[in-house]
C-alpha cells in the first residue's frame, strides 16, 4: 500500500466513524423527540378531559420527561457528545426561562400557557437546527406556525389540536430521524 491509499484508507475509515457518530445521535434524538412527543399529546388530552387537574398532570408528566432526558444525556455524554451535566444545565436554564417568562412576568392563562411552551420549545428547536441539521429547523418552524393558527382559530378543542400538531409533530419527526 502506498502513501496515497493509505491516506484514502484512513480518509473513509474517517467518513465512517463521522456517519456512525451522526447515526448514534440521531437514534437518541429519535428517542428523545418520540418521548416528549408522547407526553406532551398525553399531557394536553388530560387537559381537554380535565381542566381541573391540567396542571398536577404536566407537573407529573414533565417529571417523567426530564428522568428519560437525563438518560438520554448521559448516554449522549457516554459517547463522547459533550458532558451531561452541561446538557442538564443547558435543560434546566431552558425550563428556569420559560418559567419566568411564562409565570412570573407574563402571568399566562391556560389557553396562552399552551400556546406558549410549544413556541418556546419549537425556538429551542430552530437554533439547534443552525448545528445539528435543518430538519429541526423545519419542525420548529412548522410546528410554531401550527400552534399559532390553532390557537387563533380553534376552540375550545384547542388542547385536542395541541396533542396532534404538537405531540403527533414531534413523534412524526422522531420517527423520521430513526431512519436517518
Amino acid at each position: 500500500m502506498d502513501a496515497t491509499q493509505a491516506a484514502d484508507a484512513l480518509g473513509e475509515i474517517e467518513a465512517l466513524r463521522s456517519a456512525t457518530r451522526r447515526s448514534l445521535a440521531y437514534r437518541l434524538a429519535s428517542a428523545q423527540l418520540i418521548l416528549w412527543g408522547v407526553i406532551v399529546a398525553l399531557a394536553d388530552v388530560a387537559t381537554w378531559a380535565a381542566p381541573s387537574l391540567a396542571g398536577r398532570v404536566w407537573l407529573a408528566l414533565t417529571a417523567c420527561g426530564v428522568v428519560g432526558s437525563m438518560v438520554v444525556a448521559w448516554r449522549l455524554a457516554r459517547n463522547g457528545y459533550g458532558s451531561s451535566s452541561r446538557s442538564l444545565a443547558g435543560f434546566a436554564l431552558f425550563f428556569a426561562y420559560g418559567a419566568f417568562w411564562s409565570i412570573v412576568i407574563g402571568h399566562f392563562d391556560g389557553r396562552q400557557m399552551l400556546a406558549f411552551w410549544p413556541t418556546l420549545v419549537m425556538f429551542g428547536y430552530c437554533l439547534a437546527g443552525l448545528w445539528l441539521g435543518r430538519v429541526y429547523v423545519i419542525l420548529g418552524l412548522s410546528v410554531a406556525a401550527l400552534v399559532a393558527i390553532g390557537y387563533v382559530a380553534i376552540g375550545p378543542a384547542y388542547p385536542l389540536y395541541l396533542a396532534v400538531v404538537n405531540g403527533g409533530g414531534l413523534v412524526l419527526c422522531g420517527l423520521w430521524m430513526r431512519q436517518a
